[in-house]
C-alpha cells in the first residue's frame, strides 16, 4: 500500500528547513513516494506577544529561535518599548545587522579558501611538469 503524500512525520533533517522530504521505497515496484511533514499549529510567546502559527519545524528549533529573539529584545531594550511593532523592528534591525556582518565574514572565508585551492592547484601543476612519464 502506497503512503499518503501528506504522511505525518517529524522533521529530523536540517531544522532550519520547513521542507524536509523523505524518499522511501514503496513495495516491490521500487517506486518512490515523497512524504512531507504535516504542518502543526504552535503557540509561541516572544516578549509579551503570543504568536500562533503553523509549522513543520521541530520544537527545539522553535525554542532556539525564540531564545535568540528574546536575547535581542533584552540587548536592544526592545522589551521595555510599549509598542510591540517598534520592539519587533528594533530586533529585526539588530538581526539584519548580524546577518550582513556574517555574510561579509563568509565571503572573506570563501575568498581565502578559493585562493588557497587555486594556489595548491598551481603547485601541483608545476610539480607535474617536472615529472617524467616512462
Amino acid at each position: 500500500m502506497a503512503a499518503s503524500p501528506r504522511d505525518a512525520r517529524l522533521s529530523v533533517g536540517n531544522p532550519a528547513s520547513d521542507f524536509d522530504a523523505r524518499f522511501l521505497a514503496s513495495g516491490p515496484s521500487g517506486r518512490c513516494v515523497i512524504r512531507l511533514p504535516v504542518p502543526r499549529r504552535v503557540e509561541l510567546t516572544v516578549g509579551k506577544q503570543v504568536l500562533r502559527l503553523s509549522t513543520t519545524a521541530p520544537d527545539e528549533h522553535l525554542m532556539e529561535l525564540v531564545a535568540l529573539v528574546e536575547e535581542k529584545l533584552a540587548l536592544t531594550g526592545g522589551a521595555q518599548r510599549p509598542n510591540a511593532a517598534e520592539a519587533a523592528m528594533v530586533v529585526a534591525l539588530a538581526l539584519a545587522d548580524e546577518l550582513v556582518a556574517e555574510r561579509g565574514r563568509r565571503s572573506q572565508v570563501e575568498s581565502r579558501a578559493r585562493e588557497t585551492v587555486i594556489a595548491a592547484i598551481a603547485r601541483v601543476d608545476e610539480a607535474l611538469q617536472h615529472v617524467e612519464v616512462p
